[in-house]
């Protein structure tokens, strides 16, 4: 079952006026009125802050799931099937918002003059997201990338490295474990949630090894996870001369 068949919708409008920017139905079962579903997320929400409840993000009803989040005034709601992780559709979520509130100024999601089609370019990016990611790759260059990667690991004696786009999904990866895709999945996350937009490099430290999340291109960022006590003299230089090649295999 594809992405676009468990997502049912995704609405995006004005908390205060209910304005739908907007109204994107990918699924053909699904075609219930938006203004119904915005007066309910409204009162919903209304009545979750009033019990001290602010931090409600989910809502489960039978067969459907509603998922929304609120930035700047402005409500992300998406409604799927059962079948979609939480954690996977508040971060295609979270993902959705941060780039529209970077399309989009303030001025112009308030100026009732602007028509509502004027958003509607923007659906463009919320199925590239929905879809899982923005690029994809052929078999033939997802090979070079691993072969690459890993060589890279081998000479820098890295725990692993991989190649992530800015939805957060891998599109290649070489790490040692497991684990380690997971918890660069959750601080890419966490970056969202913090609204940090156009990352060029990003490094933390957790239990003793360097996570460095570095822009390859617009699209694409470096993953690579060292321990402490093995760092490269020349790791920066290499990480630049790695990008070069990995560039150049995205580029085709």
């Amino acid at each position: 079952m594809s992405s676009v068949e468990v997502i049912k919708a995704i609405f995006i409008f004005d908390k205060k006026s209910g304005r739908p920017f907007i109204r994107f139905r990918p699924s053909r079962d699904f075609q219930i009125e938006p203004f119904l579903v915005i007066g309910f997320l409204t009162a919903i929400m209304k009545f979750s802050k009033e019990v001290g409840r602010s931090d409600l993000k989910m809502i489960d009803m039978e067969n459907l799931r509603f998922v929304f989040t609120e930035k700047d005034g402005i409500i992300f709601n998406a409604i799927t099937t059962k079948l979609v992780k939480p954690i996977d559709l508040m971060f295609k979520l979270n993902t959705i918002s941060t780039i529209f509130l970077n399309e989009y100024t303030m001025e112009e999601l308030l100026d009732p003059k602007i028509a509502l089609e004027y958003y509607d370019g923007f659906k463009n990016t919320i199925d590239e997201i929905i879809h899982g990611t923005v690029r994809g790759l052929e078999l033939e260059r997802e090979s070079k990338l691993k072969e690459i990667l890993n060589e890279f690991n081998k000479n820098n004696e890295l725990d692993g490295s991989g190649i992530i786009s800015f939805t957060g999904d891998f599109l290649v990866t070489a790490f040692n474990k497991i684990e380690d895709e997971e918890t660069v999945h959750s601080i890419f996350n966490s970056i969202f949630e913090t609204k940090i937009f156009g990352i060029n490099n990003f490094t933390i430290t957790i239990l003793n090894r360097h996570i460095i999340i570095t822009r390859i291109e617009e699209e694409s960022l470096l993953v690579i996870i060292m321990r402490e006590d093995q760092i490269c003299p020349t790791i920066e230089e290499n990480i630049e001369e790695i990008k070069k090649r990995i560039r150049k295999i995205l580029r085709g």
